[in-house]
């Protein structure tokens, strides 16, 4: 469990150095993804669980983005880098419901949410913050009349 930990903290700083070519960044940000799961599944707290995806969103996302806005990245790798996106989007989907509206959408052609994010970020922020804290949770059903619960 302590040698994915190290993963993840070494893979912390090498991912955003510049110097490393692009087929070493898709390898170290497959290993780190990889690692951060094996390290969620492993965690049985749901805020420790919510801190790997963060992680991922933090380290992996920028990382993948400056890559596919490269205008001379070859097409192989480009399509790598894209799977690798849908992976990240699926495995921070399980905590981030902004990533989970993401998700639903992902391989279709008309985009929904994707495009009206911005719009909604105080809400799904809101969403998050309900689901994570249960006392809030608590005081809003406490508002309520006994029979709606």
């Amino acid at each position: 469990m302590a040698d994915y930990k190290e993963i993840i903290e070494a893979s912390k700083k090498i991912i955003k150095s510049r110097k490393i070519s692009s087929e070493d960044k898709l390898t170290i940000a497959i290993n780190f993804l990889g690692a951060l799961k094996i390290e969620y599944e492993d965690s049985k707290d749901v805020f420790e669980k919510r801190k790997y995806c963060y992680i991922a969103i933090d380290y992996i996302k920028p990382a993948i983005e400056i890559e596919l806005n490269r205008k001379n990245i070859d097409e192989k790798l480009f399509f790598q880098y894209c799977s690798l996106y849908e992976e990240l989007v699926y495995f921070c989907a399980r905590k981030s419901f902004k990533y989970f509206l993401i998700a639903i959408e992902l391989r279709k052609m008309k985009k929904i949410w994707e495009i009206r994010l911005d719009l909604f970020e105080p809400l799904i922020f809101y969403l998050e913050e309900m689901y994570f804290n249960k006392l809030e949770m608590e005081l809003i059903r406490a508002s309520f009349p006994p029979r709606i619960w």
